[in-house]
């Protein structure tokens, strides 16, 4: 969400966050409060750097992960899926 309304992401560093956030997040080491608390500290003193990062985030929530994007993706998968399942069921008829 904050990513769609062009906001700065400060994330412990995770995997789904580096997916989903790419270049739109500052990461700091799971687990440790103090590092998140100065990452924020700092992202707020730097208006030029907000305003990158959550311009990228903007961006890529239009371009990359939007419904339209992720629906296609979807559909791949599931024709992929599909496509196997059927030659393996062909391969087990074939071998009956």
């Amino acid at each position: 969400e904050y990513m769609a309304c062009g906001r700065p992401i400060v994330s412990f560093d995770l995997t789904e966050s580096r997916y989903s956030a790419s270049a739109a997040a500052v990461y700091v080491e799971r687990d440790d409060p103090k590092l998140m608390a100065r990452a924020i500290h700092n992202l707020l003193e730097d208006p030029a750097r907000r305003k990158k990062i959550g311009d990228y985030g903007y961006d890529r929530v239009r371009n990359e992960l939007a419904w339209s994007h992720s629906a296609r993706n979807l559909i791949e998968a599931y024709s992929r899926l599909e496509q196997n399942l059927s030659q393996q069921r062909a391969a087990v008829a074939a071998a009956d």
